[in-house]
């Protein structure tokens, strides 16, 4: 008998909660916004990366938006945002993707802000503008250099700098490619 009543307490609160909830012109019921557990965050996120790894662009976008919009902390959230700026450079939306990043703030933790510096840069490159391009991707040649996103983040600095013909500096990023990352697969052989 107790599980009994047990049930009907779920629908009594489940009845309170629709009698109560905000609705929307139309009946229809508003959604409600809720933050994500840190489990429910990581999921949203792998989901979002595998959907954006896979090209499936409308899944990745959608579920990243919800992870920004229920994050449960600056952290997830400003994942959230660079894997979503990175599913607007896929879809050729380079100014989508800066805006994205522009709602980034107070990240301090350094492979974040690794991230955030390639993620601008590529957004910038796909612009043409290789000056900016170029101010991003200082910080790899010193202080984001031990970070895993740096081979990828140095060999844009080679064609930024082939681009810009400046050919001793894309040399010097050549070699610092070489020396501290010999196996990885952006490192020109």
């Amino acid at each position: 008998m107790q599980a009994g009543k047990g049930n009907a307490a779920k629908w009594v609160w489940l009845a309170l909660g629709m009698l109560f909830s905000p609705v929307q012109p139309g009946g229809a019921q508003a959604p409600v916004a809720e933050t994500f557990t840190l489990d429910e965050a990581a999921d949203a996120l792998a989901i979002g990366r595998a959907a954006y790894e896979d090209g499936l662009f409308d899944l990745s976008r959608r579920r990243l938006e919800e992870l920004v919009e229920k994050a449960p902390d600056r952290r997830r959230r400003a994942e959230g945002a660079i894997w979503l700026a990175r599913v607007s450079l896929a879809q050729g939306k380079p100014d989508a993707a800066l805006a994205m990043l522009q709602q980034v703030s107070e990240v301090r933790a350094i492979s974040l802000l690794a991230e955030l510096a390639l993620t601008r840069a590529q957004a910038y490159a796909a612009k043409g503008d290789w000056k900016t391009v170029a101010l991003e991707l200082a910080p790899f040649q010193e202080r984001f250099v031990g970070q895993s996103n740096a081979p990828v983040a140095l060999h844009l600095l080679v064609h930024m700098l082939a681009a810009e013909q400046k050919w001793e500096e894309a040399r010097q990023a050549i070699l610092l490619l070489e020396d501290r990352y010999p196996e990885h697969p952006e490192t020109v052989a």
